[in-house]
């Protein structure tokens, strides 16, 4: 078969800051035009969308320390083309896929010294025709989505560092970032996970820096996550260690990295078929070696 679709786009983009005291008022907005067109077998509209994406909040500064932030905004997606050909290549049967529409609510707060670091994250986003995963695959193994009118994605996000060992030769940083959400879709006026969204996700690690040296190990975690619709089906949960190891001078840089050290089997994707699971395998053991030249 021979196809060729078309997307062209145009987008302007404004921002503005005001200070008063220490607060500071921000606001954004982005004005957005998008076409696509399909020549194929199958024949398929011209369509074009135009979106307007606002954003406004406030910033405050008690100090160089302490900071706090609170924002709104409402963003805009249109399907992409794997959303409108229902998996396939070829476009066989045109479904039509309305752009989803979003209003993100955040909220945090910043504490921040040479030796410590913590940043906090509040967010709730509410969606409206939210193109959402169902948890089955194309002929072409491209995952399938659809529309799904209500639905909403909520949580917190956790930043924190601590240097356990600060000197003029010497630091041992400890680190972490974690992520604990509530997401629903509704279908039929029940309410439901979405699918590969894990309430728990959180990456720690520690390392140790001397004389453009460092060594490091960091540890994953993923808690359990839905594989269908209907949340009869989970990919089980998760924890894998990787460690890095590299040297730095001048412009010049060679690193190594090992993932899942321990060789642990575990998934990423999945889908249902037929009340049978089957997993997308994750990578097994595996090196890396980066040499970085800068010239």
């Amino acid at each position: 078969y021979t196809n060729t679709g078309f997307k062209n786009e145009i987008s302007a983009f404004a921002k503005a800051g005001y200070d008063i005291g220490k607060f500071t008022l921000f606001g954004d907005a982005q004005l957005r035009h998008a076409t696509f067109t399909y020549n194929g077998d199958v024949a398929m509209p011209n369509l074009d969308w135009t979106f307007f994406n606002p954003k406004a909040g406030i910033v405050y500064k008690h100090n160089k320390r302490v900071s706090a932030y609170a924002s709104v905004g409402q963003s805009h997606r249109e399907p992409t083309r794997t959303d409108m050909f229902g998996g396939e290549d070829n476009l066989i049967e045109y479904s039509e896929v309305i752009p989803e529409e979003v209003i993100d609510y955040e909220i945090g707060t910043s504490y921040i010294t040479n030796r410590l670091g913590i940043k906090g994250n509040l967010y709730y986003m509410d969606f409206k025709n939210e193109i959402t995963l169902i948890g089955a695959l194309g002929s072409y193994g491209l995952p399938l989505t659809a529309n799904v009118e209500t639905s909403f994605r909520s949580g917190i996000e956790l930043d924190m560092y601590y240097k356990l060992l600060k000197t003029n030769k010497h630091e041992v940083l400890l680190s972490n970032n974690t992520s604990l959400s509530h997401n629903r879709i509704v279908i039929g006026g029940n309410e439901f996970q979405p699918l590969y969204t894990p309430p728990v996700i959180s990456n720690s690690g520690i390392t140790y820096n001397t004389n453009g040296f460092y060594v490091g190990i960091n540890a994953t975690y993923n808690s359990n996550s839905y594989i269908d619709v209907k949340n009869e089906y989970i990919s089980p949960e998760y924890l894998v260690y990787g460690a890095t190891i590299g040297y730095t001078r001048g412009g010049t840089t060679i690193s190594g990295k090992i993932n899942n050290i321990t060789n642990q089997k575990y998934y990423g994707n999945g889908i249902v078929d037929g009340g049978t699971r089957y997993f997308q395998i994750s990578a097994p053991r595996s090196v890396y070696i980066t040499l970085k030249l800068v010239i």
